[in-house]
């Protein structure tokens, strides 16, 4: 994770987006008030944090996970949409 100050951010503010869409490595901006620091980070990166924080999120998910990738071994393509949907039935 890169650190630098606001100010420095908002200088290199297109230079950072672009960063942070080229390497997924976000982007701490700080202030001398440590509440104000902010991340910055691909809105990419942020949707996938978010859809991870979900799938924790709903009690029992974790672990269908887990079992998913155990039984899908080396065969496994990413596709979770069979959990998600077997989850909210």
């Amino acid at each position: 994770m890169k650190i630098m100050s606001q100010s420095k951010a908002r200088k290199e503010f297109f230079k950072i987006a672009k960063d942070v869409n080229a390497d997924s490595i976000p982007v701490i901006a700080t202030n001398k008030d440590i509440d104000s620091d902010v991340v910055i980070m691909s809105r990419a990166d942020y949707e996938s944090l978010k859809e991870t924080l979900y799938i924790l999120s709903v009690p029992g998910m974790a672990e269908k996970l887990r079992e998913s990738f155990d039984d899908q071994g080396e065969d496994f393509d990413g596709d979770l949409d069979h959990l998600v949907q077997a989850q909210s039935h």
